[in-house]
Protein backbone atom coordinates (compact mmCIF):
# COMPACT_ATOMS: atom_id res chain seq x y z
CA UNK A 1 0.00 0.00 0.00
CA UNK A 2 2.86 2.09 0.84
CA UNK A 3 4.79 1.55 -2.12
CA UNK A 4 1.55 2.24 -4.42
CA UNK A 5 0.85 5.27 -2.33
CA UNK A 6 4.98 6.34 -3.23
CA UNK A 7 4.93 5.84 -6.60
CA UNK A 8 1.88 7.85 -6.86
CA UNK A 9 3.35 10.31 -5.56
CA UNK A 10 6.39 10.12 -7.75
CA UNK A 11 4.04 10.16 -10.74
CA UNK A 12 2.63 12.92 -9.48
CA UNK A 13 5.89 14.93 -9.22
CA UNK A 14 6.57 14.03 -12.76
CA UNK A 15 3.15 15.46 -14.13
CA UNK A 16 4.21 18.34 -12.08
CA UNK A 17 7.32 19.07 -13.32
CA UNK A 18 6.27 18.19 -17.12
CA UNK A 19 2.84 20.68 -16.57
CA UNK A 20 5.51 23.29 -15.30
CA UNK A 21 7.87 23.16 -18.26
CA UNK A 22 5.26 23.01 -20.81
CA UNK A 23 3.68 26.59 -18.98
CA UNK A 24 7.13 28.13 -19.43
CA UNK A 25 7.31 26.72 -23.13
CA UNK A 26 4.09 28.33 -23.65
CA UNK A 27 5.35 31.67 -22.02
CA UNK A 28 8.40 31.92 -24.71
CA UNK A 29 5.84 30.72 -27.69
CA UNK A 30 3.56 33.72 -26.43
CA UNK A 31 6.48 36.14 -25.99
CA UNK A 32 7.71 34.84 -29.57
CA UNK A 33 4.11 35.60 -30.97
CA UNK A 34 3.81 39.34 -29.06
CA UNK A 35 7.15 40.06 -31.02
CA UNK A 36 5.99 38.67 -34.41
CA UNK A 37 3.18 41.16 -33.91
CA UNK A 38 5.20 44.22 -33.11
CA UNK A 39 7.27 43.49 -36.15
CA UNK A 40 4.18 43.25 -38.77
CA UNK A 41 2.95 46.69 -36.87
CA UNK A 42 6.34 47.97 -37.61
CA UNK A 43 6.27 47.18 -41.04
CA UNK A 44 2.60 48.16 -41.24
CA UNK A 45 3.78 51.67 -40.40
CA UNK A 46 6.44 51.87 -43.27
CA UNK A 47 3.65 52.15 -45.86
CA UNK A 48 3.65 55.51 -47.14
CA UNK A 49 7.16 56.33 -46.33
CA UNK A 50 9.09 57.81 -49.61
CA UNK A 51 12.59 57.35 -50.12
CA UNK A 52 14.76 60.02 -48.35
CA UNK A 53 12.35 60.17 -45.36
CA UNK A 54 14.16 59.96 -42.17
CA UNK A 55 12.77 57.34 -39.41
CA UNK A 56 14.26 56.51 -36.17
CA UNK A 57 15.60 53.22 -36.03
CA UNK A 58 15.82 51.23 -32.80
CA UNK A 59 18.92 49.36 -32.21
CA UNK A 60 18.42 47.90 -29.03
CA UNK A 61 18.13 48.43 -25.45
CA UNK A 62 15.54 51.89 -26.11
CA UNK A 63 18.26 53.48 -28.15
CA UNK A 64 17.56 54.57 -31.85
CA UNK A 65 19.56 55.88 -34.29
CA UNK A 66 18.30 58.55 -37.18
CA UNK A 67 18.80 56.95 -40.70
CA UNK A 68 16.98 57.68 -44.24
CA UNK A 69 15.03 55.40 -46.40
CA UNK A 70 16.59 54.21 -49.38
CA UNK A 71 13.80 51.86 -50.99
CA UNK A 72 10.74 52.02 -49.36
CA UNK A 73 9.34 49.04 -50.89
CA UNK A 74 12.35 46.52 -49.80
CA UNK A 75 13.13 45.89 -46.04
CA UNK A 76 16.33 43.56 -44.81
CA UNK A 77 15.34 40.08 -42.82
CA UNK A 78 17.54 38.10 -41.11
CA UNK A 79 16.72 34.46 -42.76
CA UNK A 80 18.51 32.14 -39.94
CA UNK A 81 22.66 31.51 -39.75
CA UNK A 82 22.60 35.55 -39.65
CA UNK A 83 22.31 35.53 -43.37
CA UNK A 84 20.52 38.81 -44.56
CA UNK A 85 18.71 39.13 -47.62
CA UNK A 86 16.60 41.89 -49.19
CA UNK A 87 12.85 41.31 -49.30
CA UNK A 88 9.76 43.06 -50.61
CA UNK A 89 7.39 44.10 -47.92
CA UNK A 90 4.90 41.82 -49.28
CA UNK A 91 7.12 39.30 -48.96
CA UNK A 92 8.37 39.59 -45.69
CA UNK A 93 4.84 40.11 -44.54
CA UNK A 94 3.79 36.62 -45.47
CA UNK A 95 7.05 34.56 -43.95
CA UNK A 96 6.14 36.57 -40.88
CA UNK A 97 2.50 36.11 -41.07
CA UNK A 98 3.33 32.46 -41.42
CA UNK A 99 5.75 32.38 -38.47
CA UNK A 100 2.87 33.56 -36.18
CA UNK A 101 0.38 31.22 -37.26
CA UNK A 102 2.96 28.13 -36.52
CA UNK A 103 3.68 29.79 -33.22
CA UNK A 104 -0.68 29.90 -32.32
CA UNK A 105 -0.69 27.01 -33.20
CA UNK A 106 1.94 25.13 -31.57
CA UNK A 107 0.28 27.21 -28.20
CA UNK A 108 -3.14 25.94 -28.81
CA UNK A 109 -1.23 22.43 -29.28
CA UNK A 110 0.68 23.44 -25.90
CA UNK A 111 -2.96 24.22 -24.20
CA UNK A 112 -4.57 21.47 -25.44
CA UNK A 113 -1.84 19.09 -23.94
CA UNK A 114 -1.94 21.22 -20.53
CA UNK A 115 -5.77 21.09 -20.13
CA UNK A 116 -5.73 17.04 -20.64
CA UNK A 117 -2.69 17.25 -18.33
CA UNK A 118 -4.32 18.97 -15.69
CA UNK A 119 -7.67 16.37 -16.15
CA UNK A 120 -5.91 13.42 -16.02
CA UNK A 121 -4.56 14.75 -12.33
CA UNK A 122 -7.75 15.66 -11.14
CA UNK A 123 -9.11 12.19 -12.08
CA UNK A 124 -8.91 9.22 -9.42
CA UNK A 125 -6.19 6.60 -10.58
CA UNK A 126 -7.79 3.94 -12.18
CA UNK A 127 -7.41 0.59 -9.86
CA UNK A 128 -7.15 -2.29 -11.75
Amino acid sequence: MQKEQSEDNENLNLKRQEIQQLQQHLVLIKQEYNEIAMVLESINNLKGLKKSDEILAPIGGGIFIETKINDPEKILMNVGGNVIVKKNISDAKDIIEKQASELKTAAEEIDRELSNMVLEMGAPASKE
